[in-house]
């Protein structure tokens, strides 16, 4: 990008964001167990623009996105909708509970069937696999499905902190599945080392973990999948917009930490387009074989949700050391930073370096998000002709609310805007024949909850 563009581009970036209609900040159809916490609603970040500015600028399709999102987020009928299922996030009913986990085992037989639970042949009889963000546990019977004899290991919140209850057989009933019940963003140990000093001040001294989970025992598939909600009571003291931060960057750390080389490691992406979501495919793209997008037809049609999918993973390799330790100090920054050390947002780019991140990975970026554009293309538009019509239909009536939203489901915003039975182009298959291994079930030591 040509320095001469630098304020030209400045100036377009504040006066998108100023006229952005924000996409809801309603969370999607994904784990919230890893860690849920307050969040703020969606405001995008000047480094964020520059990257929608980026794509926007340099892609017809991704310039339809954005058209069609703006379009359908200024309906005044989606406006209503959205603020009601906003509202209905903090208290999910069991009917939502059922409706949330099929929704979650959607998205996994799917990620199933793209072929994104597949590890490569690493002379191993047992397949285990590592799922951050388990609960409700809907991803066990695809990846069961997968690997009948897998032995799979997760970690979920509690439900006294707002985690959703274990749908699924576990422990002592089905010793396949162990399951550790913590807040993930607590492993201090793990995050900062044996000498961390958590400073008395903070507002979760007492709530830090000082042990590791899976210490020692390396998984083949990994699976990230914890997302901040609004739904958590943090202590006083907290800064609400820092959660996301600390999440992410565990989920990575530990996922990379017990990750074996040559493993699969799927995580879930809010934002594909982001600032931070743009650095972390960056990131894994020079210590893995392969990195994929995938948008389950299903579920994410109308939002920038996605899953990358990173095949051969190499976590020994000097890149990836690097990048870890570039998470433990964000983690770290996030947790303790400022001069309360109660959390501070780390340093933002600036925009030299945002574009020398567009001009060095923007050509691989757009061609590696085309199938998740073109299936969000389509979900925007039928779900924009359905909105209509149900306005011109319903223009005050209380029966559409009813048949166009979701109540009891706090994360039922894609799918409530659109039918179960919506009809798009198979998404990319991403291994050409699925193996089946058949293994021993491995036994953990953690208890039920």
């Amino acid at each position: 990008m040509a320095p001469g563009h630098e304020q030209a581009l400045h100036q377009q970036s504040q006066l998108r964001n100023a006229n952005k209609a924000p996409e809801p900040a309603v969370e999607s159809a994904s784990s919230p167990s890893a860690s849920i916490k307050i969040c703020q609603q969606y405001s995008p970040a000047p480094h964020d623009i520059q990257c929608e500015n980026y794509l926007t600028q340099s892609d017809a399709l991704f310039r339809e996105v954005d058209r069609l999102k703006k379009q359908g987020w200024t309906l005044p009928r989606a406006n209503e909708l959205f603020h009601k299922q906003r509202a209905n996030a903090s208290q999910p009913t069991r009917s939502g509970e059922k409706l949330f986990f099929k929704l979650q085992s959607r998205i996994g037989h799917e990620l199933r069937e793209a072929g994104a639970f597949l590890v490569e042949d690493l002379g191993t009889w047992r397949i285990k696999a590592l799922n951050l963000g388990i609960s409700p546990g809907a991803y066990t019977r695809p990846i069961f499905e997968q690997y009948p004899g897998a032995a799979i290991s997760g970690i979920a919140l509690p439900q006294h902190l707002g985690g959703p209850r274990m749908k699924i057989a576990y422990g002592v009933a089905d010793r396949r599945v162990q399951v550790c019940f913590a807040d993930i963003t607590m492993f201090v140990r793990d995050f900062s080392g044996h000498g961390a000093n958590v400073p008395s001040a903070h507002p979760d001294a007492a709530n830090f973990n000082y042990w590791s989970p899976y210490a020692g025992q390396l998984f083949e598939l990994v699976v990230c999948d914890g997302q901040a909600l609004r739904v958590h009571h943090r202590e006083e003291g907290m800064t609400a917009n820092l959660d996301s931060i600390p999440l992410l960057e565990s989920q990575l750390i530990l996922g990379m930490t017990r990750i074996r080389s040559g493993g699969t490691f799927v995580m879930l992406l809010p934002k594909a387009h982001s600032y931070r979501s743009v650095v972390l495919l960056k990131d894994f793209c020079s210590f893995a074989g392969s990195v994929e997008l995938f948008k389950p037809s299903s579920v994410h049609r109308i939002r920038s949700t996605c899953y990358m999918v990173a095949k051969n993973v190499q976590p020994s390799k000097e890149e990836a050391r690097a990048c870890i330790a570039k998470w433990k100090g964000q983690w770290a920054t996030a947790t303790f930073g400022g001069d309360d050390q109660a959390g501070e947002l780390p340093e933002s780019p600036n925009f030299a370096e945002v574009d020398a991140l567009l001009t060095e990975f923007g050509p691989t970026l757009i061609p590696m998000s085309q199938e998740i554009w073109n299936i969000q293309v389509t979900g925007l538009r039928e779900w924009i002709g359905r909105m209509s019509q149900c306005q011109e239909e319903q223009p005050g009536g209380s029966r559409g609310d009813n048949e166009l939203s979701t109540p009891h489901d706090p994360e039922s915003t894609p799918l409530s805007c659109s039918s179960y039975n919506e009809s798009v182009a198979a998404p990319p298959v991403l291994s050409r024949s699925p193996r089946i291994t058949r293994s021993c079930p491995q036994f953990g030591l953690w208890t039920e909850n």
